[in-house]
């Protein structure tokens, strides 16, 4: 007899949080960790990795007040508006868009139970803890 199939919101948060570990593990091993903006766009621009056309781009008008950072469905793709604070700081920039880029691929509900922090931070090759502290302290500025 086959094993019953789990439905839970565990069970399927946890193969969420598997497919995420796996792309961006793929991501890490084809383009290196997007520490850098320059890799980052490679990451971007991969549709074996981020699913949707997406681009980002610095416009504060996008943004509610006090947001470092959002994601923005246009049409079939989104824009990754950023807050032009964040202009000129290139350890800031890889960070703020990787927490963003899970909202395109897996929707809006991932900024909201964690897996925007696992998505970036293993985009990045980073511990979850280090990213959302370093993620954190920029937002916080």
């Amino acid at each position: 007899m086959d094993e019953p199939i789990d439905f839970s919101e565990e069970h399927a948060r946890q193969v969420l949080r598997d497919h995420i570990t796996m792309i961006a593990k793929r991501s890490v091993e084809k383009h290196g960790p997007a520490t850098t903006m320059e890799v980052l766009e490679q990451v971007i621009a991969d549709r074996d990795v981020i699913r949707r056309e997406t681009s980002w781009r610095f416009d504060n008008n996008l943004l509610e007040v006090g947001e470092f950072a959002m994601a923005i469905a246009q049409g079939d793709g989104y824009v990754i508006a950023v807050h032009d604070s964040f202009r000129d700081d290139i350890e800031a920039l890889p960070i703020l868009i990787a927490y963003h880029l899970a909202t395109v691929n897996y929707g809006e509900h991932v900024t909201e139970v964690g897996e925007a922090e696992l998505f970036g931070a293993s985009l990045l090759g980073m511990d979850v803890d280090v990213f959302y502290e370093k993620m954190c302290a920029f937002a916080d500025r």
